[in-house]
């Protein structure tokens, strides 16, 4: 049994993880001169088996499966009420099966007057709960270490989850079974402020507003790096392509990015390098393609933990203002847009 579950987790690393398990399991194993792919990895791997212990099983695949994060990624939540903090919270988490595949385990909680911070491991299962409730350990796909933060002053929830998915088995945990009351910060269309757009969607100029007027009042500057537009129902070409990805630094200047902003296309991702006290870093947001009305963003290529906060910080705060004010700066958002307007009618003229 031990063999087919080694052999399952070798499928599922690349050559790097396949040697860090190894090395890490056997010391004093070093590569050879022969084993030049992840296949001839192969027997020493299967050999860990000598090394690993019957109650160290479980804990192996955990390590095997666990899975990275990519940035410091962040849902954002309002929390309606902190009345729920007078009881112990601890106490709530179990490790019972959640929504057949997953378990659930509280780790490294820690509560001062103003934050709330844990970590929730999440075990992934291929196949749902079964026998009594206990799954095989062979079943096991994959684990997610996911950090959730409660400020208590600002009322804000953050779930720092990269995968949609996870966040959403997070989230529901959450609200269903802990019972907090707490709801997902939402873009919500303002109609007396959509009607002095023009033909911008206001997804659109909501999002060139929050880039170019809220994150720059709080000293972020920006510089796109990538842009995405949903298409549909709009520009769809003969392939029935809905999605479109342009590259660039400077928006205005992409006669396409003006053509689809013009002809009322919705920015659904945009990446950017950003600078914020002299210091160089990435951004990626992105919208929920269901509803496209909720914002994950990625802090990115910024490692110390307190910088990364920090920003991370500013920017939801414009996030929340902008879910719960709209456009900040009306009459910049139109000087853009008439700008992107003006050059779409010039490229065609």
């Amino acid at each position: 049994m031990l063999n087919a579950l080694l052999e399952r987790v070798f499928q599922r690393l690349n050559t790097q993880n396949v040697e860090e398990v190894i090395a890490r399991t056997n010391p004093k194993w070093s590569r050879g001169k022969k084993q030049k792919n992840k296949q001839d990895l192969l027997p020493d791997f299967l050999d860990l088996a000598d090394f690993i212990e019957e109650g160290e099983i479980e804990d192996f695949v955990e390590m095997a499966v666990m899975t990275n994060q990519k940035g410091w990624p962040a849902y954002t939540y309002r929390v309606r009420s902190t009345e729920f903090f007078q009881t112990d919270q601890s106490e709530k988490f179990d490790s019972v099966p959640f929504q057949n595949h997953y378990i659930i385990i509280l780790e490294d909680s820690c509560e001062t007057e103003d934050e709330y911070r844990f970590n929730l491991r999440i075990k992934e299962y291929a196949e749902k709960w079964r026998h009594g409730g206990v799954l095989n350990t062979d079943s096991l796909t994959a684990v997610y270490r996911i950090p959730v933060i409660i400020n208590k002053i600002k009322e804000k929830l953050t779930i720092h989850a990269g995968n949609e998915t996870i966040h959403d088995v997070v989230s529901t945990y959450l609200k269903n079974n802990l019972n907090w009351p707490i709801s997902q910060y939402t873009i919500r269309e303002n109609i007396n402020q959509t009607f002095q757009l023009g033909n911008a969607s206001y997804n659109t100029a909501i999002f060139l507003d929050f880039i170019y007027n809220r994150l720059s009042k709080h000293g972020i500057e920006v510089k796109f790096e990538e842009i995405k537009f949903d298409t549909e129902g709009r520009l769809q070409n003969s392939e029935g392509i809905k999605k479109i990805t342009l590259n660039g630094s400077n928006i205005l200047s992409s006669q396409s990015a003006c053509e689809y902003i013009t002809m009322g296309s919705s920015i659904i991702v945009f990446k950017l390098k950003m600078t914020y006290n002299n210091r160089n870093f990435s951004g990626a947001f992105s919208v929920k393609e269901r509803d496209m009305d909720t914002l994950k963003i990625v802090v990115i290529d910024q490692f110390e933990s307190e910088f990364k906060e920090e920003v991370m910080e500013i920017i939801q705060d414009c996030y929340i203002q902008m879910c719960t004010s709209g456009i900040y700066d009306m009459n910049e958002t139109k000087r853009t847009l008439d700008t992107i307007y003006e050059k779409f009618a010039r490229g065609i003229s």
